[in-house]
């Protein structure tokens, strides 16, 4: 995975919040059905994860001994206003989070296969729509977003790379 390979490189990275959430309530003897029965809820707890996953981050990189390490982020704030949209939640509520902060950089990963693995619920047409609405909302929140292909891990690591020390 491309985050993995990013942080093998010294950088920072923040994994996906709600696949770490999920892991620990389903380690506690919860299914994922259980976890996603209130969606409200679910969101809502993501979102603060995210923001504190991300504020924990911040703390840290500012003592870091590698001054050129960036953060990566699997999921930022902003992929919550497109989640809310899709479980029919009003997306407002997610977006007061989103301008806490700003990235630098926004790249968009396109689509790999779908993987059942337990933790996801979306068929591949809902994922594909999903991939639409955050480039969508990205956009609409000001960012300009880097789509990467499907590529090898490697080749993508170094497009990312390449962006990043291209435009800074």
């Amino acid at each position: 995975r491309l985050l993995n390979e990013l942080a093998n490189l010294g950088h920072h990275t923040i994994p996906e919040a709600s696949r770490l959430y999920t892991d620990e309530i389903r380690r506690q003897g919860s299914t994922i059905q259980q976890v996603r029965a209130d969606e409200g809820a679910f969101q809502n707890t993501i979102i603060a994860l995210k923001h504190t996953l991300e504020t924990q981050m911040l703390a840290t990189t500012v003592s870091s001994p590698l001054p050129d390490a960036r953060v990566f982020l699997d999921r930022g704030l902003p992929d919550s206003v497109t989640y809310y949209r899709f479980t029919q939640l009003d997306p407002n509520e997610a977006l007061q989070h989103c301008f806490a902060r700003r990235y630098s950089h926004v790249f968009i990963l396109d689509p790999l296969p779908l993987e059942l693995d337990g933790t996801r619920v979306e068929d591949e047409q809902r994922a594909l729509a999903i991939d639409q609405w955050l480039e969508r909302d990205y956009t609409l929140m000001g960012y300009t977003v880097v789509r990467v292909p499907v590529v090898p891990v490697q080749e993508r690591l170094q497009m990312v790379l390449q962006y990043v020390s291209t435009i800074g």
